[in-house]
């Protein structure tokens, strides 16, 4: 689902206002999938909307990715509810918690991004989880 949503995303005739409209859809997964696409495009125009759908937002995993994309259009630069999430009760939420986290990774906080991901494998008994969080720390790691 990932690879079809990148393939979105990279398509230049994508509408940010039906991104931005999506933000209030019914479905969690729906408000998710157009903050990350959102701030995959760093469509600044967007603030605004993210920071209001963040607000009224109650689900984890939307609230994960309206933060990343605040993230990645350079609202936010404070990664602490990112990290939070990487101790999120349901494992898909730590796994897109660090897939996210490695994503806003740069020279300034990619040590710091790599410690978390490093406590949390200490912490994780989810195998599935336990190799996606060794994936990010090797990706940190180049």
């Amino acid at each position: 689902m990932e690879q079809e949503n990148n393939k979105k995303i990279n398509d230049k005739s994508l509408n940010i206002t039906e991104l931005i409209a999506s933000l209030k859809d019914k479905k969690e997964l729906v408000r998710a999938e157009a903050a990350f696409a959102l701030g995959e495009l760093q469509a600044t125009e967007a603030i605004p909307y993210l920071e209001n759908a963040l607000k009224v937002e109650n689900r984890k995993r939307a609230r994960l990715d309206m933060y990343f994309a605040l993230c990645k259009v350079g609202k936010e630069t404070d990664l602490a509810p990112l990290l939070h999430m990487l101790k999120a009760k349901p494992p898909a939420t730590r796994k897109e918690a660090a897939d996210r986290l490695v994503r806003l990774a740069n020279k300034g906080n990619r040590q710091d991004i790599k410690a978390a991901l490093e406590y949390a494998l200490v912490k994780e008994e989810d195998q599935e989880l336990i190799e996606e969080l060794q994936k990010g720390i090797s990706a940190l790691s180049n």
